[in-house]
């Protein structure tokens, strides 16, 4: 088990810019990545799975409330849950596990 403390980081999509006449592309958390890449290397004790082992993988985000959020709303987030949207798993889950190749599979 692997445990990272802090709110989770969704990924963000690429950013594309012009220079010239030529579009290119930049990843805008490539530093978050790194970051969250040591945190795997310093909180692993096991080498790198091979590619022929099927493995599970079981994440569990815990999304901090805003503390900008009136009572009464936090209340309700507490008690009921986000009723009016979904949070994007997809991209908290894609963030992880993008930082984890090459460290806990190859």
């Amino acid at each position: 088990m692997i445990v990272l403390e802090g709110a989770p980081i969704p990924k963000l999509r690429p950013r594309i810019f012009q220079r010239g006449n030529r579009a290119m592309s930049y990843d805008p958390q490539s530093e978050q990545k790194e970051t969250i890449r040591w945190r795997l290397k310093t909180a692993i004790s096991m080498p790198i799975l091979d590619s022929d082992i099927p493995i599970v993988v079981d994440m569990e985000f815990h999304v901090p409330i805003a503390a900008s959020m009136p009572t009464s709303k936090r209340n309700i987030l507490l008690w009921v849950g986000d009723v009016t949207k979904k949070p994007d798993i997809d991209n908290y889950a894609k963030f992880y596990l993008d930082c984890a190749n090459g460290i806990l599979w190859s």
